[in-house]
Parts: C-alpha cells; structure tokens; sequence
C-alpha cells in the first residue's frame, strides 16, 4: 500500500520507462496518487487508486498502458493525460470525481477504449488542444455537465461510445473541426 504521503503515492520521473506498476493500493496522498513525468512504455494495470487531493493518475509522457484500472473518489481529475502521445487507456473505472473523469490536454494520436466513466462532477471525458486521438466503445453516463467534452480538438474520432444520463450534454464541441462521431 502506498498512502499518507506528503505529494504523491508514487512518482516516476524524468526517464523511468519500461516500469509496471501492478496490483496496488495508491490512496490518501496529499497530491496525486501516480505521476508520471516524462518516462515512456510505462504499464499501469489493475491498480486501485482513490481518496488523493489530487489527482489520481497525472501522466505527462508517451507510449503507456494504463489498463484494469479503478479510479476513484480523488478530489483533482480521476486521471489527467497531459502533453502525451501514442498512450492508451482501456478497460479502466472512473468513477466519483468533482471534476473530470479523464483529461487529455495537449495529447494526440491516443486510445481510450471499453472505459466505464461515471458519476463525475463536471465531465467523463475532457479533451483540450487535442488531436488525432480515438474514444471507442466507452460507457459515459452521470456527469453533472457533458459526457464527453472536446474544446480546441480536431480530427478526433469518437465511434461506438454509450453516452447517457448526462445532466447538460452527450457529447459537446466547442471551437473542434473534423472530428468524427458514430454511435
């Protein structure tokens, strides 16, 4: 178990790649549970991860599985892909956030597949200045405002996703061209 600490439950930092992070209990850290920054091929799977002041899961980097995850209950975004590419997220729980379920700001050519994200406070999925990225067959219901949010993102792809139950919006664009949609 990794708690109780002053910044972060766990931190991988400036070239840590190639690193799984397996089966553990990240939670009651002051900031974020996991950050990782700049480490590449990382693999995040079948952590529980909650209770964080932060964020749970903050990754600003590349070529990471974050799968099998359950997120839940942080008082920062579930999970925040910042500046990030060729990562891919799947089969992960988001649940109970005051603000997003999942974040991608400034991240392209990503995957964010078969994710259960519900009952977040503003938004399940965030994208921000994103591009390129895949949102498939993900199930978004429950969140105070848009279920999946694009702001500034393009040439996204967004197929086959379950959207529901979303107090303000299904799906909702803003200043993004080119993107397609097919539930």
């Amino acid at each position: 178990e990794l708690h109780s600490n002053d910044r972060y439950g766990m931190s991988l930092d400036f070239g840590a790649g190639n690193n799984s992070l397996v089966s553990n209990l990240i939670y009651n850290n002051d900031e974020y549970g996991i950050v990782i920054w700049e480490g590449d091929s990382n693999t995040i799977n079948n952590n529980t991860i909650h209770s964080n002041g932060d964020t749970g899961l903050y990754i600003r980097t590349s070529f990471n599985s974050v799968n099998s995850n359950n997120i839940f209950s942080n008082l920062g975004y579930g999970m925040n892909l910042v500046i990030g590419t060729n990562n891919s997220v799947y089969n992960n729980t988001i649940q109970d956030h005051p603000t997003v379920g999942l974040g991608v700001i400034s991240s392209n050519l990503n995957t964010m597949t078969l994710n259960n994200i519900y009952d977040n406070g503003n938004t399940g999925i965030f994208l921000q200045n994103s591009n390129d990225n895949i949102l498939n067959d993900n199930v978004i219901y429950n969140s105070s405002s848009s279920g999946i949010y694009l702001t500034v993102s393009n040439n996204n792809s967004i197929i086959g996703n379950s959207v529901y139950d979303n107090t303000n919006s299904g799906i909702r664009l803003v200043l993004s061209e080119n993107n397609t949609i097919i539930s």
